[in-house]
């Protein structure tokens, strides 16, 4: 993430929401597009897709009669950034064990936006008091609706800056790469004892090996220089 996202934390104020989700179930778009509607069908919507999405995204939004829905197309994080900017809650609702949210969700965090995530794989661990976690299942077109409810109509705002903060702590690489030198410059006795025993046991077991293979050499030197092993033994040094 680049530093400058994190200076990004100021409320759109446009009662728009941000949407990250290609319009296949394991991204619940569908469920998305359901809670919209029961809530509002002229809400602002912001939908970032990829161009061969086009087609049954624009179904789904005829579908359900959604009127104000702003296609974006091309999944970079340009245009995220852009989209987040002017919106007051991103949702990031992958429900599926392959793929994952990065860097979407944590660009999301890092400008302070409200987001809504799958309770589920990665998405489980972030703090319950930072993201809405919605659970999948019968419940889930409700559980959406709510939060609509309770973000965009601004009887639960959570703190922006707190949502920046953990994203800061957790995504930023400078951090992260600090954490690491910390981490390596802590072990590197414990590190340097370990390998050091390492290459003691490849120095055994390599006496022991060239032991065991010059016990099974023939007698005789002919017979040995004929054999299909020969190549093999003077290759690794073991006559």
């Amino acid at each position: 993430i680049e530093e400058n996202i994190f200076s990004l934390r100021n409320r759109a104020n446009s009662r728009r929401v941000a949407l990250l989700a290609s319009p296949w179930i394991q991204e619940r778009a569908h469920i998305i597009l359901e809670a919209i509607s029961n809530f509002d069908l002229n809400l602002p919507v912001s939908w970032l897709i990829e161009p061969d999405n086009l087609s049954l995204t624009k179904e789904l939004i005829e579908q359900y009669k959604l009127t104000n829905v702003e296609i974006v197309i091309g999944k970079t994080v340009e245009n995220w950034q852009k989209i987040v900017e002017k919106s007051d809650l991103a949702i990031h609702l992958l429900f599926s064990v392959f793929g994952q949210n990065g860097p979407y969700l944590p660009m999301s965090m890092a400008m302070g936006r409200p987001c809504l995530v799958t309770n589920f794989a990665n998405s489980e661990y972030l703090p319950d008091n930072l993201v809405f976690k919605i659970q999948s299942g019968e419940s889930e077109s409700r559980e959406i609706e709510e939060v609509l409810k309770l973000v965009l109509d601004k009887k639960i705002m959570p703190d922006a800056n707190l949502i920046s903060a953990y994203a800061y702590e957790h995504y930023f690489s400078k951090v992260i790469a600090s954490e690491l030198k910390l981490i390596f410059e802590q072990s590197v006795d414990e590190i340097a004892s370990i390998n050091q025993k390492w290459q003691e046991l490849q120095k055994r077991a390599r006496v022991n090996l060239i032991r065991k293979a010059r016990s099974l050499l023939p007698y005789d030197v002919e017979e040995f220089n004929n054999s299909p092993i020969a190549k093999v033994y003077k290759e690794f040094g073991w006559c």
